[in-house]
């Protein structure tokens, strides 16, 4: 009699302290999380996207270039000339192969601006086989062409136009399961653009992110570990700032992995 009536009263006594309540809470956000990340890396769907780089060269700038001529198939060029780079690539497991494009890659400068040149400048894989069609230049489009394309393959295209660097760059295609591309962005403003967006690409911001992680899980164990051992012990303004920096930091980690690091092709530019 005496046992069955403390046990029930030790369980009910230990799930109704807050610090097993916020446990809980936070080890079912992480699971949601992990759930929604694997179901969406294990479907096996293409995902055509691409990606303007956020930065574009002036070649030539009206006003700043007054002994300078420009030529283009022996006419002279007056205006601004930009060069820009686009990146391209499928981000899903399912290979998207030259019989499933229903509409071809076409990437399109905004008002119809005239392109001068198109060049491949990268491609991830030999055996992808990458071409352009060059035959619609004068009206701003670039066509790519490809064998296959599996995951993470893709290529980057330069296109030197006639223009400024407010010139909106798109890209149109449809294939098959996907009606329309992905295009990704990156929003943040940029002082020094270059150097920045290089800067955020590197292994320092990518490692950075993922050990904040680590080390909030960590201290979350910890905070739930010492609790666990000493249940009895009145927690102290210490304690609990120990238990609120686990969900800082595994938060902290999420935004540098997902926010911090800006998007772009797995094989670079």
């Amino acid at each position: 009699m005496y046992d069955s009536d403390i046990k029930p009263n030790a369980l009910v006594t230990f799930f109704s302290r807050p610090i097993v309540g916020i446990v809980g809470s936070v080890a079912s956000i992480i699971s949601f999380a992990l759930s929604v990340y694997f179901f969406s890396a294990s479907r096996e769907i293409s995902e055509l996207t691409y990606f303007v780089h956020p930065t574009k060269a002036a070649v030539v700038k009206t006003g700043q270039t007054s002994r300078l001529s420009v030529q283009f198939d022996g006419q002279k060029l007056t205006g601004d000339i930009t060069a820009t780079q686009i990146a391209f690539w499928n981000a899903g497991r399912r290979p998207i192969r030259s019989g499933g494009i229903l509409k071809p890659l076409v990437i399109r400068t905004g008002n119809n601006a005239r392109s001068l040149e198109a060049t491949l400048q990268k491609a991830s894989r030999e055996v992808v086989g990458l071409t352009l069609d060059s035959s619609h230049l004068s009206s701003g489009a670039v066509g790519i062409n490809w064998n296959i394309l599996e995951q993470n393959d893709g290529g980057v295209v330069q296109i030197v136009y006639s223009g400024d660097e407010k010139v909106e760059i798109a890209a149109q295609a449809v294939v098959e399961g996907q009606p329309e591309i992905v295009r990704l962005e990156y929003a943040r403003p940029l002082s020094t653009p270059s150097e920045q967006y290089a800067r955020r690409q590197g292994w320092p911001e990518r490692i950075l992110g993922r050990v904040m992680l680590a080390m909030g899980i960590l201290v979350l164990a910890m905070s739930g570990w010492l609790f666990l051992r000493r249940p009895q012990r009145r927690w102290g303004k210490t304690d609990w700032i120990l238990l609120t920096q686990g969900p800082f930091m595994i938060g902290a980690g999420v935004w540098m992995i997902f926010y911090e690091v800006p998007p772009g092709p797995p094989f670079g530019f």
